[in-house]
């Protein structure tokens, strides 16, 4: 699916290789290849955790559960939706424009070998002392659920060390300008699940022991699918490497204050989980569930985008075209509010109705709908702001100001620390995600105030008044997309609003992009056109 995206491959220097033009439709074609991937491996998700939800509703066995499925899911949001990209992106084309294809592939399994003799002992010290790690993680919990925590966690951490190759071989994949793959491959984590959760139940055994078993099988597998693909594309695992390449050292050092530049939302999450580990039961299913919903959005847009944009910056950057890298970057963070806006008036319509049809089963009774509804409305506030933060993280580290990145994530965290005690008190877990919402928005003024010297130090003013000007009919249109949803759902019996979703959405969602195109806006027709190309 990504050839129809190429017009031709080279080995010249630049990330992948590949010669095309970086205007609005190509970030869209390339975006687009990765979205619909995504897309596929979100809705298994949904599957996932609807049947997560059925069986174990909420509780506290559940919170234990979910406490300790927070781990690889944080791991793997953090690795395999692009801080490590960002780590490895820039110095694989530095490479290759250096030393060509074979330096690269020297620099990645180099960097691989460093990377592993770091989290097999990581991953042996959590296997030890998994109960003093769940009494540190979850304070709130008592004694049944500490034990039960620490027995999941167990089984799930051997998914640690795969996660880490998985993730290095889908930035090979990037590189070398295949999105389609290295998107899909998280729909083999949830499949395993979804198989492991459906199998448990059917046999009668006991189903988060069974899940937690999945996700370290969901990573080997992973790992076993990617491994030839990448072989395809020029690079094998098993070649020479070299621990003291100076570069690899400078990757993994510059490995840490990655995951911190790039994950202030993740670390968010994880602070909200504990805190909400000290609250009413259900309370950390609700954050859980409702992360799970806002990141099916995100991950389409914010993560397509930002995943498609970082190989032409890190090449435009190396390459000293500063023009280049200030249009990808401007069509990238236009093209993410021009999708999230829409998403985020849906949502805050009918939150409750979709909250209900996906979770609403079995064991997840009402008032857990309830819950999750209400947090789920603290979150998408901030779902904008997510997205175009996405995009502008892959800005500051493909120019290298790791720096920026590391200030703007940690204000965000401080934000979100200073917000969140008056907010729990206040609304429980929504308050919770109203705070992280809020924090999104300071991290995202803050990397757009870094961004603005990203220009060969010109300012780029002109460029930001450019993306306003992009966003006010976006912005505009989804007011009405707000009143529209909530209109037709409103009219509707209670028995039916929850049904009614399955054709507001599409409706909704139509009549935003037609009223784009009608009205000229550039995403619109960059989209459409990329569609067009893709069917011809």
């Amino acid at each position: 699916m990504d050839e129809g995206i190429q017009q031709t491959e080279t080995t010249a220097a630049g990330a992948g290789g590949a010669a095309r033009q970086d205007g609005a439709e190509a970030i869209a074609a390339r975006a687009s290849s990765v979205a619909a991937a995504t897309m596929a491996s979100r809705l298994l998700g949904f599957v996932r955790d609807i049947i997560i939800a059925s069986v174990l509703g909420v509780g506290p066995l559940a919170d234990a559960f979910f406490a300790a499925f927070r781990f690889p899911l944080v791991v793997r949001r953090f690795f395999s939706e692009g801080a490590l990209s960002l780590s490895v992106m820039p110095a694989l084309a530095e490479r290759q424009a250096r030393d060509g294809w074979d330096g690269a592939q020297h620099l990645a399994r180099s960097f691989l070998l460093r990377i592993g003799l770091w989290f097999v002992p990581a991953v042996v010290v959590i296997l030890i002392a998994a109960r003093p790690l769940a009494e540190l993680v979850a304070p709130g919990f008592e004694a049944a659920q500490l034990d039960r925590m620490a027995a999941l966690m167990r089984l799930m951490m051997p998914y640690l060390v795969c996660i880490a190759a998985v993730a290095l071989l889908a930035a090979v994949c990037n590189f070398r300008d295949r999105f389609f793959l290295p998107a899909a491959i998280p729909a083999v984590f949830n499949l395993c699940i979804i198989t492991g959760g459906v199998l448990a139940v059917l046999a009668g055994w006991d189903t988060a022991l069974v899940i937690a078993a999945c996700v370290s099988i969901a990573g080997v597998a992973q790992l076993v699918i990617l491994a030839p693909a990448v072989r395809r594309l020029g690079f094998s695992v098993l070649g020479p490497a070299d621990l003291r390449d100076p570069q690899a050292k400078a990757m993994l050092r510059r490995l840490g204050p990655v995951l911190v530049g790039s994950s202030s939302f993740q670390a968010m999450i994880v602070a909200a989980t504990i805190l909400a580990t000290a609250m009413t039961s259900g309370s950390v299913g609700a954050i859980y569930f409702a992360d799970r919903l806002i990141h099916f959005p995100l991950g389409i847009v914010g993560v397509a985008v930002a995943t498609a944009t970082l190989p032409r910056l890190s090449a435009h950057h190396a390459e000293k075209r500063h023009s280049d890298f200030r249009q990808v970057w401007e069509d990238g963070v236009a093209l993410s509010l021009f999708l999230t806006l829409p998403a985020m008036a849906g949502l805050l319509a009918l939150s409750g109705p979709i909250t209900s049809l996906l979770f609403e089963h079995g064991a997840f009774d009402a008032h857990a709908a309830a819950m999750t509804a209400g947090t789920l409305r603290g979150f998408v506030i901030g779902l904008p702001a997510l997205a175009a933060s996405r995009a502008l993280v892959a800005v500051l580290f493909a120019a290298a100001m790791i720096r920026q990145a590391v200030v703007a994530s940690v204000s965000g965290m401080l934000c979100f620390a200073v917000l969140a005690w008056p907010a729990m008190a206040w609304q429980g877990a929504a308050g919770l995600a109203g705070a992280g919402a809020l924090a999104s928005w300071f991290v995202f003024l803050v990397q757009a105030r870094a961004v603005s010297r990203t220009n060969g130090g010109q300012a780029n003013a002109p460029v930001w008044r450019a993306i306003v000007r992009r966003a006010f009919v976006p912005a505009v249109l989804s007011v009405g997309v707000f009143i529209a949803a909530w209109a037709m759902c409103g009219v509707l019996p209670p028995s039916w609003r929850r049904w009614s979703v399955i054709a507001i959405i599409p409706l909704c969602g139509a009549g935003y992009m037609a009223a784009s195109l009608r009205l000229g806006v550039a995403e619109a027709r960059a989209l459409m056109q990329s569609f067009r190309r893709r069917r011809a």
